[in-house]
């Protein structure tokens, strides 16, 4: 996602990225220790996921409010940072990138360098001077009321592509998760005091005509509250056994899920 906004979270990514999977790993172990299991399962890996995303989306919303500069170390950008950087990267935006391709002028440039540094007209060109000295740009008079100036180097930019697919697909699963996380803990508080049956006392015949039954309030579900907020047709499965469990509590979803795909693929259910 991070690569997708801005260059400082992208730069910020960068930073981070090996440690993601071990912040996943670390929160998937706390889930299993939380509902006291031993070993990790995927409904463990699906509730760390979630908590993941929310803590990397106020991550990012603190380092771009609080966090100044690019995180890049100005390494991209012969070692400029900050203001210094920012100054050098409006001379890239205009296309000053040669002595032929400069439009602008010394006393532009000046200008400039004061108002992003907010410095004096005295102040922005002692800092010129020093851009020069650290060979980070080079200047030329064309005549005699005539400047230039530009980038003595090219910047080691990388390309931001705008993955919007793959930020949807992610945005998207996420939502997914808080919706099936949701179903399932609705689904754990019977709508009745019978006493619910073992896995083993619901048969074949009886799970896949609940599956059955379950899909037309799982489709409507889906098509009234959840198709608005961005969710996929993926998520009436999770309604399906949302429903499923509301009838029979003690069945394991894992089963369930299972049953709802085989038939699925063999076409005696639909919701894609």
């Amino acid at each position: 996602m991070g690569r997708t906004a801005t260059k400082k979270l992208a730069n910020y990514l960068v930073l981070v990225d090996y440690t993601l999977l071990d912040k996943l790993t670390k929160f998937s172990a706390l889930q299993a220790y939380i509902h006291g299991r031993r070993k990790v399962e995927a409904e463990d890996v699906e509730r760390a996921f979630v908590d993941l995303f929310e803590f990397i989306v106020h991550e990012f919303d603190y380092i771009t409010h609080k966090v100044e500069g690019f995180l890049d170390y100005g390494e991209k950008w012969a070692g400029a940072r900050k203001e210094d950087q920012i100054c050098l990267r409006w001379l890239y935006e205009q296309g000053a990138t040669s002595p032929e391709a400069s439009t602008v002028s010394i006393d532009e440039f000046i200008q400039k360098i004061a108002e992003i540094c907010q410095l004096t007209r005295r102040g922005a060109r002692e800092r010129y001077r020093k851009f020069k000295e650290r060979g980070w740009i080079d200047s030329k008079q064309i005549s005699r009321n005539e400047t230039r100036v530009w980038l003595s180097f090219l910047p080691e930019i990388v390309k931001m592509e705008r993955r919007e697919e793959t930020v949807a697909e992610i945005v998207s699963t996420y939502h997914e998760l808080v919706f099936k996380i949701n179903s399932l803990q609705e689904a754990m508080s019977p709508l009745s005091p019978m006493t619910p049956l073992s896995d083993d006392e619901v048969s074949q015949e009886e799970l896949i005509r609940a599956i059955k039954e379950a899909l037309p309030a799982a489709i409507e579900k889906w098509e009234k509250e959840q198709r608005q907020n961005g969710v996929s047709r993926r998520q009436i499965k999770y309604n399906i056994l949302s429903e499923v469990l509301r009838r029979y509590p003690s069945l394991n979803s894992d089963k369930v899920l299972l049953y709802i795909e085989k038939l699925r693929e063999k076409g005696e259910i639909n919701f894609f």
